[in-house]
């Protein structure tokens, strides 16, 4: 009952700091994308706990002693906000480029970005499936990695579909 009220306190916190950040506009327009930020808020935390609910083989042996670098992985939170971090970059970057940008150097970098996602969710997939000591985490640490990759092509589909936005709205 403890992990579901942890959780349940997670998701306010969550929101809470979705809500903050929402609150505190760039320009007017960042608006539209305040739902794509949640979207990926949830994402985010999605893949976090999957992907610290490894095996326990990879929690126990793996990470500490052959890759010490990943060590974060192991704690949801940490997990979380790195994800959360690169997601809200991509989703920063594509926006400034859709404001600042001519039209097709927009859509250009969006489509190249979801050309790196789905490049990213195959060799994911690929590498989980053939070497090892990845296939050694189980399923829960592998839909996070995948629901990572899914969050980056969702955002960069949204901006390949969003219509032009003015910086002097």
């Amino acid at each position: 009952m403890t992990k579901i009220t942890n959780l349940s306190k997670l998701f306010e916190s969550v929101f809470l700091i979705i809500r903050i950040f929402a609150k505190i506009y760039i320009y007017k327009n960042m608006r539209r994308i305040s739902l794509l930020l949640q979207a990926e808020a949830i994402i985010a935390v999605i893949s976090g706990y999957l992907i610290s609910h490894m095996s326990w083989l990879g929690r126990v042996v793996g990470i500490p002693i052959f890759h010490p670098e990943y060590i974060f992985m192991k704690s949801w939170w940490k997990t979380t906000l790195i994800i959360l971090a690169i997601e809200w970059a991509v989703i920063f970057v594509l926006w400034i480029l859709k404001i600042k940008a001519r039209p097709i150097v927009s859509k250009s970098t969006c489509f190249l970005f979801m050309i790196i996602g789905f490049t990213g969710l195959c060799l994911t997939y690929r590498d989980f499936m053939t070497v090892f000591e990845h296939k050694l985490l189980k399923e829960k640490f592998h839909l996070g990695g995948y629901l990572f990759w899914i969050g980056w092509i969702i955002s960069s589909f949204y901006f390949l579909i969003m219509p032009k936005q003015s910086a002097d709205k």
